[in-house]
């Protein structure tokens, strides 16, 4: 039997081809625009390659992956589904290419399932990291709808005050709230 990770070294190229048509696929039929498929993927996929003998010696690095494209994701607009799809797609292209190799080729089935452990504690991750990404999302809405109740409460106090100067002190409040929700 080949260990895993030396059929995925062997089959990188096509199991991330596989991987990119179909991930393609899925988001199109989502009605998203071709989003960049050739970055932390391949990644993550060759840490998975580097596994030889070590089980887990790359875990933080893998997580770190994870994290990148997760954050990619976010900035392209894409929901926790979309992305945990991406991760189950990359696993049936693994299977897929290990099903077309001779017998004493494919890995053991204890290999098998340590693969799709990983693959799961991806997809618990991912959907760890989009809970968390709502949550400060959430907080910080919450801070400047405060921020901007407060300011109206003001300007509707102050009678003598002008509108152009609440409208500025409004928009120097509202700018740096926007600037954090273009960089997730």
């Amino acid at each position: 039997m080949t260990a895993p990770a030396e059929n995925i070294r062997q089959h990188r190229e096509e199991i991330i081809y596989r991987w990119s048509e179909q991930a393609t696929r899925a988001a199109s039929a989502r009605g998203l625009d071709g989003p960049e498929f050739k970055n932390i993927m391949p990644a993550y996929l060759a840490s998975l390659a580097d596994e030889e003998g070590l089980p887990g010696a790359h875990a933080s690095a893998r997580k770190a992956h994870i994290e990148s494209h997760v954050a990619a994701r976010l900035r392209q607009g894409f929901n926790v589904a979309e992305v945990i799809e991406e991760f189950s797609i990359l696993g049936r292209c693994i299977t897929h290419v290990w099903g077309n190799v001779s017998p004493e080729d494919r890995p053991s089935a204890r290999d098998v399932e340590r693969l799709f452990t990983e693959l799961h504690g991806a997809s618990t991750a991912v959907a760890e990291l989009f809970s968390q990404h709502l949550l400060e999302d959430e907080q910080t809405e919450k801070r400047y709808l405060r921020l901007l109740q407060k300011g109206a409460n003001e300007a509707l106090m102050e009678e003598s005050a002008s509108l152009h100067h609440h409208l500025k002190g409004t928009l120097e409040l509202i700018r740096p709230g926007t600037a954090h929700r273009t960089e997730h």
